[in-house]
């Protein structure tokens, strides 16, 4: 069973485990996925398996687009939804303070990712020592916003945006730097994800239809394997 298959994650669960559960599905052996989505986030989730997962190091700087929602008025340890409230201000900006405020976050930016996250530090994931309060810096990263736009506004502070970033961006941190520029603080409330690349959640499956026999449908795409390293590109 080789090949990729474009999945759309739910919400609620690992990115490891709908992967494991897709795998499970039809059947495959080895398995492997492309850019991490946090539990609370939904959307594209692209999936490779078998011979396929050789190439999933050569899609890994694909640009990707979200869509997120945040809820403005307050903040959290984790800058989004699941994580302990830590200002709230019940302060909701004018759409021209926000439409300002997001305007400086368009082209190259730093960036410091959420201590709440997956990244490694002295061997150790940055979540698991945030976790248990023990107290690291992080580091800023070098990121691109390639658009950023506002998609809907509400006056109890609910604001959509459409972001189209480079790999290795936060949504998260976005969303929190925004609320600290606004100084209303800013708490990231729903995430999707739209697209990876030349991919896009158009063409992607639902673990249930995928459960319930919809690969026969669908098919997984061939990807060519690279096993020269000094290959590059999509292909």
């Amino acid at each position: 069973m080789d090949g990729l298959l474009l999945l759309d994650k739910p919400k609620g669960i690992s990115s490891f485990l709908a992967a494991k559960k897709a795998a499970s599905y039809i059947d495959a052996k080895k398995f492997g996925y492309l850019g991490t989505l946090d539990p609370i986030a939904t959307g594209l989730l692209p999936l490779f398996f078998g011979k396929a997962t050789k190439s999933i190091k050569f899609y890994e700087k694909s640009d990707k687009e979200y869509l997120a929602t945040a809820e403005l008025g307050y903040a959290t340890d984790t800058f989004d939804a699941t994580g302990r409230i830590v200002k709230r201000t019940g302060i909701v900006p004018e759409i021209s303070e926000i439409e300002k405020a997001l305007s400086m976050y368009r082209g190259e930016i730093r960036q410091k990712p959420p201590k709440f996250s997956a990244i490694k530090i002295r061997g150790r994931r940055m979540y698991e020592l945030a976790r248990k309060g023990i107290e690291f810096e992080v580091s800023e990263r070098v990121i691109e916003i390639k658009n950023i736009e506002i998609m809907d506004f509400d006056s109890s502070g609910l604001l959509t945006i459409n972001v189209r970033c480079s790999a290795g961006t936060y949504i998260r941190s976005i969303i929190d730097d925004l609320g600290r520029d606004l100084g209303c603080g800013a708490t990231l409330v729903d995430l999707r994800r739209l697209k990876v690349g030349g991919f896009s959640i158009e063409d992607a499956i639902t673990l249930e239809k995928l459960k319930n026999g919809g690969l026969s449908k669908v098919c997984l795409r061939p990807v060519l394997v690279f096993e020269d390293e000094q290959s590059s590109g999509d292909r």
